[in-house]
């Protein structure tokens, strides 16, 4: 609750985390490895296949990384402004492309909704969802 805004549904936690013996969660399961092969797969992906409607919710990253935390120096806020920054720049990449290849996509921004749109804004997510397919022919 106090890192990402939702309680995170516990069998996602049993699933991607070990259980320590007192019943606290402990380490990921998956080895470091996984995650670095997964990133050192990345590639420019190509969406000029898609001949069906797209919806993309998503957060477009705050400037500061968001009014929640309060950075304890200068050199940690700049840190953040940095990484967001960057992330900034691979969200707009990546919209450009998805708009490049499918120019009616639509995009929704959530502000604050973090990585798990569906959790942490539910209602909203919900609510998009049903007017996009309403809106389909």
């Amino acid at each position: 609750m106090r890192n990402e805004q939702f309680a995170f549904p516990e069998s996602e936690l049993r699933n991607t985390h070990v259980t320590n013996p007192e019943g606290t969660m402990g380490r990921f399961k998956a080895p470091d490895r996984v995650y670095g092969a997964i990133a050192a797969g990345g590639k420019r992906r190509d969406y000029s296949n898609i001949r069906v409607p797209v919806l993309a919710l998503f957060e477009y990253p705050s400037p500061t990384g968001g009014p929640e935390y309060q950075p304890k120096s200068e050199e940690e806020r700049a840190a953040i402004e940095a990484f967001s920054r960057a992330t900034a720049a691979y969200v707009d990449r990546w919209v450009k492309n998805v708009k490049s290849g499918v120019p009616g996509a639509r995009f929704v921004d959530l502000p604050r909704a973090g990585h798990y749109v569906f959790l942490t804004r539910e209602a909203e997510v919900l609510g998009e969802l049903r007017r996009f397919v309403a809106g389909l022919r």
